[in-house]
């Protein structure tokens, strides 16, 4: 019985000992590994923004084939979440809580009695590609006290373990992402020639002091709306601008939305015809008013496929800002006639 005694407060104390310890250990924990991949930002960025892709190079995905997966309807940017149920991964829930394109996403990741924490992908225009940078952050947030003093031991270990799969998962993004073909980019943005046909326009031209060009294309197409509206006049495509000339503070520009070839215009709202012309088309995501870069960029682009300009440039809003808030996700085709 004594030494039953003995062992028991033995026990005990090598208990207490672990539990004191562990108050004097960091719950924070931080694990970060990259790779440099030969692809394009945006390419990297469709493998990671969208939660259904993760299938194909999820290290905790593949490592369980009990996994049961629950997706929700949207699988893609902000918002998008799944859930998970496996033997060897246990349960829980990612949750895009930040999605920037083409450079950064960040997901919260519910463990339930195990807590929440962060993980996050940054993407970084290297020489030859990009550098993809794969972070796991967890302050300890919403542990359980049961599993409290556990995880301050198993933190300590997580970098070795927890690293260790970042780079299978890392090495397997790389592989996939390279095997794509590759895009031509302007200023970072994917770009084509192809050919445009004819457009017929509804439109309202006329030259616009840059400071006030935003409130002027609300107008404008304001008023060729309501046209549009009262005479049942069929709408078939995103509106745009033609930009005739840009001077120092003012721009000679052309407000327009393409109608069928049944409408009529007025003295103020002309009907127009865009000719079908080869262009080269710049799928520019953004804020309207950094397109500067773009155009510069777009010229070289221009320069250097042995073509011409063979026409004022077109921006195509195929984002409505009144729907989307984000400028990030806001798109814009940038259109040069070619020749």
């Amino acid at each position: 019985m004594k030494i039953v005694k003995i062992l028991g407060i033995g026990l005990l104390s090598l208990i207490i000992l672990i539990v004191v310890v562990s108050f004097f250990l960091s719950s924070k924990v931080h694990v970060e590994r990259s790779i440099e991949i030969k692809a394009k930002s945006q390419t990297v960025f469709s493998f990671l923004n969208d939660l259904k892709k993760w299938e194909q190079w999820s290290p905790f995905i593949l490592m369980d084939s009990t996994n049961k997966i629950i997706y929700s309807e949207q699988t893609e940017g902000l918002g998008a979440w799944y859930t998970w149920k496996g033997k060897e991964t246990g349960e829980g829930k990612i949750t895009i809580i930040q999605s920037t394109p083409f450079t950064f996403i960040n997901c919260e990741m519910d463990f339930g009695a195990m807590g929440i924490a962060n993980g996050a992908f940054k993407i970084d225009s290297v020489r030859e590609g990009v550098k993809l940078t794969w972070s796991f952050d967890s302050e300890g947030k919403g542990i359980s006290w049961y599993f409290y003093v556990v995880s301050k031991y198993l933190y300590m270990a997580m970098d070795k373990n927890l690293g260790s799969q970042f780079e299978i998962g890392l090495n397997k993004v790389k592989q996939i992402a390279e095997a794509v073909p590759q895009k031509e980019t302007v200023a970072g943005f994917d770009v084509e020639i192809k050919n445009i046909g004819n457009l017929n326009v509804l439109s309202i031209r006329e030259k616009v002091k840059n400071n006030v060009f935003g409130k002027r294309i609300g107008e404008c197409y304001a008023t060729i709306g309501q046209y549009i509206d009262k005479h049942k006049i069929k709408i078939t495509s995103s509106p745009l601008i033609v930009i005739h000339e840009m001077m120092n503070d003012t721009c000679d520009v052309e407000f327009a939305i393409p109608v069928d070839s049944t409408a009529k215009g007025t003295d103020k709202i002309l009907l127009n015809k865009l000719n079908a012309t080869e262009a080269v088309v710049v799928k520019y995501y953004g804020s309207y008013n950094k397109t500067a870069a773009v155009y510069e960029a777009a010229k070289k682009f221009i320069e250097s496929k042995n073509k011409k300009q063979a026409g004022p440039p077109r921006e195509v809003y195929i984002t409505d800002p009144g729907i989307e808030k984000d400028t990030a996700k806001w798109l814009t085709e940038i259109i040069f006639p070619v020749e």
